[in-house]
């Protein structure tokens, strides 16, 4: 069922309760739905689409039935892509959730791209870090095909009220650490939701504090440069970021799904030895030693200095 409301194309997909309850009773533990092409082709043609494409999927609640592999088949990825139009899905199961898939992230899509999974589940935990209350699973660990914006009601599953603050980590799932992510906190909106924007699956667990030991953005910067020059010559000091960090030269209001904006400076301990470019290009001038610094800066006002010391010859 296909409608055009106020320029969006709002598709209707209902899942039948009876396909559900054979899937259980054939022993299927993972349900998989798959969300292809067809979705999408028909409502392309029509010209009134100017505000968006919205998929309604409605999934009864069946005992036992495991819906955790919901896939956007790279196919419907490339329509939307075609189309210019941002894509969201309500996925009304239980209290539901919702992905909103950006045309800036549309835009990554190519037709050597992966299906993604956009299934979502939340359920209570205490146990895996200081003051966790809860896991959110989002599709399967790894980068995703297209970075999204995950809503979901946490008041009510989670000890949680509008206006809270909480913290959400990823979980590496080979090492088991919890990696910080981008623009912590989030405060639980009126409605009881919190957005989660991410570019990778995986579980992400949501705390009330924040957590000591995690891995936090800035700690997964990495500051490279040559420890000798020759007088006259030049080197380049490499900064590589994390992909949940987006460099920019001065901070804007916004940032790109699931990255936080973070400025780069660079300075010298003694210009008439090396000077360095606002780029990070380092011209030696006079034999000596000198200390460059590196300044890691987040939106959110974390800050780590690099320092590297440098030989003139």
């Amino acid at each position: 069922e296909v409608t055009i409301v106020g320029g969006k194309a709002i598709v209707k997909i209902k899942i039948s309760e009876e396909v559900l309850k054979q899937a259980v009773i054939d022993g299927n533990k993972s349900i998989i739905i798959l969300l292809g092409k067809e979705v999408l082709k028909d409502i392309l043609k029509d010209s009134q689409i100017k505000k968006g494409i919205v998929i309604d999927l409605f999934i009864p609640t069946v005992k036992d039935a495991n819906v955790n592999n919901i896939i956007l088949s790279r196919d419907a990825l490339l329509l939307a892509k075609k189309s210019g139009q941002k894509l969201t899905i309500n996925v009304v199961i239980g209290k539901g959730y919702t992905v909103d898939i950006p045309v800036s992230e549309l835009k990554k899509v190519t037709y050597v791209s992966k299906d993604m999974n956009i299934a979502v589940t939340l359920k209570k935990d205490t146990k895996v870090a200081a003051k966790s209350v809860g896991i959110l699973s989002v599709g399967t660990d790894g980068n995703l095909t297209a970075g999204m914006v995950v809503t979901v009601p946490v008041k009510g599953t989670l000890s949680l009220s509008a206006g809270d603050k909480v913290y959400i980590y990823h979980k590496n799932a080979k090492t088991g650490a919890l990696e910080e992510m981008p623009n912590n906190p989030l405060i639980v909106a009126a409605d009881g939701t919190i957005k989660l924007s991410t570019l990778s699956g995986g579980d992400f667990v949501i705390c009330t504090e924040k957590v000591k030991d995690a891995v936090t953005l800035v700690d997964r910067v990495i500051v490279s440069v040559e420890s000798t020059v020759a007088k006259g010559k030049k080197i380049n000091v490499k900064v590589t970021l994390p992909e949940e960090l987006a460099r920019v030269a001065a901070f804007t209001k916004g940032d790109p799904v699931g990255q936080e904006e973070v400025k780069v400076t660079y300075q010298v301990s003694d210009k008439v030895i090396a000077t360095v470019s606002s780029n990070g290009t380092i011209t030696a001038k006079k034999k000596g030693t000198v200390t460059l610094t590196v300044v890691v800066t987040l939106e959110n006002g974390q800050k780590k200095n690099f320092n590297k010391t440098i030989k003139v010859n």
